[in-house]
């Protein structure tokens, strides 16, 4: 459950004892626990605005949470670049692969 929860901070703007209660079917003393958990593991910080009590995941880079979209369109991104690489890689002919092709229709 620790790694729902993980994920949850990671994928929403703020998050709270209550979210975790509500989105995970957990107890308050869970969510309290996994919550301090987290905070104490450098996964979440205190919002500094907002409801009381709700928490933010920090990021690994240090550039505070991304929303889910962002974190979705820099995946497609990737994948498109390295299909586009891997099409390219497909699509290149070796001249030896010219020659050879040219030799088996002249045997024809």
């Amino acid at each position: 459950m620790y790694g729902l929860a993980v994920f949850h901070a990671r994928t929403r703007a703020s998050i709270s004892v209550a979210d975790l209660v509500s989105k995970l079917r957990v107890s308050a003393a869970t969510a309290e626990a996994m919550m301090g958990e987290m905070s104490a593991r450098g996964v979440l910080a205190p919002v500094l605005r907002g409801t009381s009590g709700a928490m933010q995941a920090v990021s690994p880079n240090g550039q505070g949470s991304q929303s889910v979209g962002k974190l979705v369109d820099k995946a497609v991104e990737r994948l498109t670049r390295d299909m586009d690489a891997e099409v390219e890689e497909d699509m290149a002919v070796s001249p030896r692969d010219v020659a050879s092709e040219a030799r088996r229709q002249d045997h024809r």
